[in-house]
Parts: C-alpha cells; structure tokens; sequence
C-alpha cells in the first residue's frame, strides 16, 4: 500500500482494560479496532469537554462505520455501537454501519439526519479499518 493513515502495534497496546471494567484476559480477546474505538470515545468527549457522566443515561445516537476484520476472520463486527451505548449508558440510535468504502462518511450522514430530526441530543460517529495482514 502506497498511502495510508498506519499506525503502530504500539497505538494499539495503550488500552487500558481496568479503565472500562474488563479483564486483561478478555481485552486481549476483543478486537483491537473496538479497544481503539472505546478509547478514542473517551478522548472525543474529552477533547469536546463534555463529561462522560454528564451523558450517561443521555439520548445520544453513536453510529460506528466498520469494514470487515482481520482480527477474527468471519465474525460479525457490527457490535461495536451498541457495545458503546451499553458501556457508557446511552440511550439513543446506535447503528454499525459497513458499507465497504464509505462507512464512516454514512455514518456523519446518519448522526446530522438524527440531530435534525431530534431524534438524540447528541451524535457520536467515526469508524475504524484495521489490516492487520501487509497482503490485506
């Protein structure tokens, strides 16, 4: 691959399994494209200064964009936004999309059509592509 947004195993290894209640032994099972995605939710939130306890319980939409994983070949990924809502207490859509190339782009559509239909207060979105294989 000529181009590309790479990052390290080593990006990969900072999650940190206490912080969100699980054990060593089942962060290691968990893909790491959602261990990315659970710690970059934090840092969203942070980043937007937005308290996590202030939008637990909240009608916040999270829509994630997924493609296919490397980690556990043949096992869905589209657990990935209700496992979110569920961890942090949201109550609003959720909604894994994988639409091959533009995942992530459908699911900005998504939470703009939900903000503007008030169907949430608040909208999450983003996506993750992991290859983890160099002939992927």
């Amino acid at each position: 691959m000529r181009r590309g947004c790479f990052i390290t195993h080593d990006m990969l290894d900072t999650f940190d399994p206490s912080f969100f209640g699980i054990s060593e032994s089942e962060a290691a099972s968990v893909d790491p494209g959602y261990r990315l995605l659970r710690s970059k939710f934090v840092h969203l939130m942070d980043d937007a200064g937005i308290p996590i306890e202030q939008i637990k319980g909240s009608q916040t939409a999270v829509y994630i964009g997924q493609f296919s994983t490397d980690h556990q070949p043949n096992v869905g990924v589209y657990h990935a936004a209700s496992r979110l809502s569920y961890h942090f207490d949201l109550h609003g859509p959720r909604i894994a999309i994988d639409t091959a190339c533009s995942p992530s782009l459908q699911t900005i559509h998504l939470g703009i059509q939900t903000l503007r239909n008030g169907e949430a207060t608040l909208a999450v979105v983003g996506g993750t592509n992991l290859n983890y294989r160099p002939e992927t």
